[in-house]
């Protein structure tokens, strides 16, 4: 089995072969609409359920076409950002987005608006797995507008919104940090600087390099924060003036499927566990010989950790192997997508930062996209990005309309991934290797709950305050503030952290998609503790759930798992289990 390749590219002619094969696709794609238009006199209360699946048909192979152009336009786009073909690929591509959303529109209003409450049930039932994302279409219908309004803001958003994320992205992508070695000053990207900080053992360079980070956007603070704050106003705008949700994270938690309820028990378990993280952070110092962490040594490596290598062939064979003991077919998926040269794990300049999942359409495997490093905090990524692909394929008898699941649950598919690769690696090491696996473990359990979940409190005070009138200088304090209510006295936090909300892409690509990230890693810790107690029962339900897509809601997906996530103890066992294993930690220092 084959699992490197020299330069760690990843190979997109199987989804587009060459540009003949590109714009027959988008010649394809307006033949498909021109076809879809002709359904539009013919919607009423009269449409039979055989012209309803019809439709149904004629819209999946429209977004499969629309989602192959779509996907090889922004897998382009990441293979080089500064690449002004690709950049023109990608811009052409969303514009087709754009215009598929627009033609396709009037079915969704007629759907939402039009067909009566008793019809509109009929049809669902007769169409098995496509009923929730039909039954969760007509429920969204509130706040939606009308036809016209609705082509207007898909149109609008390629030159507004989008075009904002769009500079945002290649501004901070040509930032250059500057770091003095021996003398001599050395210009590093952003992944370089974010590396020396996570793996200098020196904290005289840890500062160093988070200074020189942080001050790059204190000086591009002024463009960066306005950029956020109409971006935030064209949101409000949009989603709360118009389309009238009742508050900005519950126009992403709506979408996905999630109730108040929800995000409410979950983000008041992180504050009533935020505790645990402190303590671990006192830990921390104590094993690092400091009377007290610094926010510049947050990430600071323990010894034996940031001297471990592993290779991306090691990483990808313990990962298979960790889903073969759990599940031999979900571990055929892995292991398909890992053979098939569909990841790009080189290192480039220009590379689009950041991992990612990309899926195409349900005949095809995903792609994956991260920079691999060689060390545990990759091996982890990997981890993360591959059990998104697993939970893509197992889902692929799906409709292209239904096959992914809502944010939340493919969160917690792929931090489930990390966790089972996680208990591997503690089990194959010795016990002095164990206590710093467990530091890492650790470390990453509080950049995927804890970090996520106050970044998601501040998204909620930031919007809120922006939408009053605020300036970046206040959204610089409440950031700050944010921080001393998260770490309490367990570190010391120097004013220029103020400005670190600026180089976090999520909140200004995809708001509040942070809190997934908390859903997914807390879940996948409790997910976790029901294997462990039923064993082989509960990794068929849950490849069960993994293969259902998102053909339900989450709620019900998870309670067929036999969690309840609307309540707070839920969440409270995800936090247990970190809890065990801080303990563990403090015993192997005492």
């Amino acid at each position: 089995m084959i699992f490197m390749r020299s330069k760690g590219e990843w190979n997109l002619k199987k989804i587009i072969s060459n540009k003949q094969q590109f714009y027959d696709y988008i010649n394809k794609l307006n033949i498909e609409l021109n076809k879809f238009q002709k359904f539009k006199n013919n919607l009423n209360n009269d449409t039979s359920l055989s012209e309803f699946i019809a439709i149904i048909h004629a819209l999946e192979k429209i977004n499969e076409i629309d989602k192959i152009l779509f996907q090889y336009g922004s897998l382009k786009y990441a293979e080089d950002i500064q690449s002004s073909e690709n950049l023109s690929i990608k811009t052409l591509v969303t514009r087709l987005h754009a215009e598929v959303l627009n033609k396709t529109e009037f079915f969704y209003d007629w759907w939402k608006t039009s067909i009566n409450s008793k019809k509109a049930k009929s049809f669902m039932n007769s169409t098995n797995n496509l009923s929730y994302f039909l039954e969760h279409t007509r429920e969204l219908s509130k706040y939606y507008l009308s036809e016209p309004k609705e082509q207007l803001i898909n149109t609008l958003s390629s030159t507004g919104a989008s075009a904002l994320i769009k500079l945002y992205t290649n501004i901070t992508n040509k930032f250059e940090y500057g770091l003095e070695f021996n003398g001599k000053t050395k210009s590093s990207t952003k992944e370089e600087i974010q590396n020396i900080i996570r793996t200098s053992s020196n904290a005289n360079t840890r500062e160093k390099a988070y200074t020189s980070f942080l001050s790059v956007y204190n000086q591009n603070s002024l463009v960066l924060g306005d950029i956020y704050q109409n971006l935030v106003l064209n949101y409000k705008d949009t989603c709360i003036d118009l389309r009238k949700y009742k508050s900005p994270i519950s126009v992403k938690t709506t979408r996905d499927g999630i109730d108040d309820e929800v995000i409410n028990a979950m983000l008041s378990s992180c504050k009533s566990n935020v505790y645990l993280f402190r303590k671990f952070f006192k830990i921390k110092a104590k094993e690092l010989g400091m009377k007290k962490l610094r926010r510049y040594d947050l990430y600071a490596p323990i010894k034996s950790i940031s001297t471990q290598k592993y290779t991306y062939a090691y990483a990808s064979k313990i990962i298979l192997s960790s889903w073969k003991n759990f599940n031999p077919s979900l571990h055929s998926f892995g292991r398909t997508v890992l053979c098939e040269n569909n990841i790009d794990y080189g290192l480039r300049k220009n590379k689009k930062s950041g991992a990612f999942c990309a899926g195409i359409i349900p005949s095809m495997s995903p792609y994956i996209s991260l920079s691999y490093k060689n060390n545990l905090e990759s091996v982890l990524t990997l981890a993360h990005e591959l059990g998104h692909a697993i939970h893509y394929v197992a889902a692929s008898k799906n409709s292209i309309l239904s096959i992914r699941a809502t944010t939340p649950i493919s969160e917690t598919a792929s931090t489930f991934s990390e966790t089972l690769v996680l208990e591997s690696l503690l089990k194959e090491n010795n016990s002095e290797n164990i206590k710093y696996l467990i530091f890492s473990q650790i470390e990453e359990y509080y950049a995927a709950i804890m970090r996520q979940a106050y970044i998601t409190l501040f998204e909620i005070d930031a919007h809120e305050k922006i939408s009053s009138g605020t300036t970046i200088s206040d959204l610089n304090k409440l950031y700050l503030t944010n921080l001393k209510e998260q770490f309490g006295n367990s570190l010391s936090i120097s004013k220029n952290f103020e400005v670190e909300w600026m180089s976090i892409p999520h909140i200004y690509n995809t708001p509040f998609y942070c809190y997934s990230y908390v859903f997914g890693s807390l879940l996948s810790l409790a997910l976790l503790n029901k294997y462990n107690e039923e064993g082989n029962s509960f990794s068929k339900s849950y490849a069960k759930m993994l293969s259902e897509g998102g053909s339900k809601s989450p709620q019900k997906l998870l309670n067929e798992c036999g969690l309840d996530i609307t309540s707070k103890k839920t969440w409270d066992t995800g936090f247990d289990y970190i809890s065990t294993k801080i303990n563990m930690l403090k015993s192997m220092i005492n």
